[in-house]
């Protein structure tokens, strides 16, 4: 990333009382610029964009093999009644095609990658009872999470 690029970064930073927060969107893109050139090196990598700050923190991920590039998030699988099996979700994808410049590849990536975190992120509702969001996977229904369930409404899991 050039210093440019960073200074720009810096300017559109949202204030908060006195700290200086960035938004989701300042977030994305300054992890992108640091991590695009590694997904273009290694060919059949995936990198990892934790959300961090919302709910138990999901992860977005962009993994790049034979030039197509994905954008999906882990979501979680019951495969058993034990555990949740963390799986990937394939949510968007591209083709890498010599057409189009770098800077053009890395905004309509960065379109995708927003989509992809505004999707996971509505996703996610607050419990009825206890106020935390949860993601689908851990929900009885649609406004209750599972420890509430089995505390309010008697369910075993």
């Amino acid at each position: 990333m050039q210093r440019n690029d960073l200074f720009m970064i810096k300017q559109r930073l949202v204030k908060k009382g006195d700290m200086i927060v960035p938004s989701i969107k300042q977030k994305a893109e300054a992890w992108l610029f640091q991590n695009i050139e590694t997904l273009r090196l290694y060919r059949d990598s995936t990198i990892y964009f934790p959300l961090v700050g919302f709910a138990d923190e999901p992860k977005i991920y962009i993994s790049l093999s034979n030039q197509e590039l994905e954008i999906g998030y882990i979501k979680d699988i019951w495969y058993s009644p034990c555990s949740p099996e963390p799986t990937k979700y394939r949510k968007h994808v591209m083709y890498m095609t010599d057409h189009l410049s770098v800077e053009d590849q890395t905004e309509q990536i960065l379109g995708l990658l927003l989509k992809t975190i505004q999707s996971r992120k509505r996703q996610y509702r607050s419990c009825l009872f206890c106020g935390i969001k949860v993601n689908p996977e851990h929900r009885y229904d649609k406004d209750t999470c599972h420890g509430c369930a089995t505390y309010h409404y008697g369910i075993k899991y």
